[in-house]
């Protein structure tokens, strides 16, 4: 009985630390492009560290975009689809946890704060770190590298 019991609790906190799929559709109701409002996400919750997050085109749907205003705190891996668009107000930040599944294929308009984290954290002392910066409103078209962080984008 004590081994099921040290099974379930394994499997319980394995679980709860599984990485779920969380898909922007935006278009909340007076709420279109509110990156914390839990309507816009296919999960009905704001992606957090635990969330791979993709944003896909919707402009043939809601129309509405994810915008950023505050911290949204981190989310573990970060898509933005070919023809979507993410934007980071000045006041906003997001940090990404897993630089080698972050992909930017649309706009990433970034007037806030965008940060990669290296993966994996236990190589910390490995890696090396830079900053990169563009125009602001730029077209950012890459394959994110290990901690990079892009200010004022």
């Amino acid at each position: 009985m004590k081994t099921i019991l040290t099974l379930v609790i394994c499997l319980s906190q394995w679980a709860a630390t599984a990485q779920v799929m969380a898909t922007w559709k935006g278009g909340s109701p007076g709420r279109e492009t509110e990156w914390q409002c839990p309507g816009n996400w296919n999960t009905n919750r704001t992606p957090d560290q635990f969330n791979n997050v993709h944003i896909p085109d919707v402009s043939a749907g809601s129309g509405s975009f994810p915008v950023i205003e505050g911290d949204a705190g981190s989310v573990n891996a970060l898509v933005v689809a070919a023809g979507a668009k993410l934007m980071i107000a000045p006041s906003g930040s997001l940090v990404v946890e897993w630089a080698e599944s972050t992909l930017v294929s649309g706009d990433l308009l970034n007037d806030g704060r965008f940060e990669v984290l290296p993966v994996p954290p236990a190589s910390a002392s490995n890696h090396r770190s830079k900053t990169a910066s563009a125009t602001k409103h730029q077209k950012f078209w890459s394959s994110l590298s290990a901690a990079e962080t892009l200010d004022g984008f």
